[in-house]
C-alpha cells in the first residue's frame, strides 16, 4: 500500500510543478488512480487480517449504485450513478451474485464474491427495489438470511 501512496504523492508533486494544463490534468488523473489502488490494497489487507484473526468476512455489493472500472462506486455527481429502476438493480445484483461479476459503467466485468447486498434508503426507489430483489432472489433459489445470528443479552 505504501508503494501506491508514494506514487500518488509523486504524481501530485508533478502536477503541482507542471506548467501545462494538460500535463497537470494527466498527473492528477494518475494520482487518483494510485490512490484507488492504495484503497484496494488496504481493503484486501484488512479483509485478510480479519480472516487471519478468525473473523467472518463478507463482501457487500450495492444493488442501486453503479461501479467504475476500478471497482469503486461511481461518484454521485455523475449522472446515472444511482440506479432508480428496480429492474436494473435486480439485473445488476443477479449478475454479481450468479455470475460473480460486477458490471461497470465502462463495460468491464470485475470479479466479485458477493455475500451481502445493500440498498440505499435515500433512494426514492429503495422500497420497490428491495421488494423486487427479494422476489427475484427467491425465484432464483438464492437464500436471504442474516449475516450473523443476533446476540442476545
Amino acid at each position: 500500500m505504501e508503494f501506491y501512496l508514494a506514487r500518488a504523492g509523486q504524481a501530485r508533486a508533478e502536477a503541482e510543478a507542471a506548467t501545462l494544463a494538460h500535463v497537470r490534468e494527466r498527473c492528477l488523473r494518475s494520482e487518483a488512480a494510485w490512490i484507488v489502488m492504495a484503497e484496494r490494497a488496504q481493503h484486501s489487507e484488512t479483509m485478510k487480517a480479519a480472516e487471519r484473526a478468525g473473523l467472518r468476512v463478507a463482501c457487500e455489493v450495492y444493488a442501486d449504485r453503479t461501479y467504475d472500472d476500478n471497482g469503486m462506486l461511481t461518484s454521485r455527481q455523475m449522472e446515472g450513478s444511482v440506479i432508480h429502476d428496480p429492474q436494473q438493480s435486480v439485473d445488476q445484483t443477479l449478475s454479481m451474485i450468479r455470475e460473480g461479476f460486477i458490471p461497470t459503467v465502462g463495460g468491464s466485468k470485475l470479479p466479485v464474491d458477493a455475500a451481502t447486498i445493500c440498498v440505499h434508503g435515500d433512494n426514492p426507489a429503495s422500497v420497490a427495489t428491495a421488494r423486487a430483489l427479494r422476489t427475484a432472489l427467491a425465484a432464483h433459489g438464492i437464500a436471504v438470511a442474516p449475516f450473523a445470528k443476533p446476540v442476545s443479552d
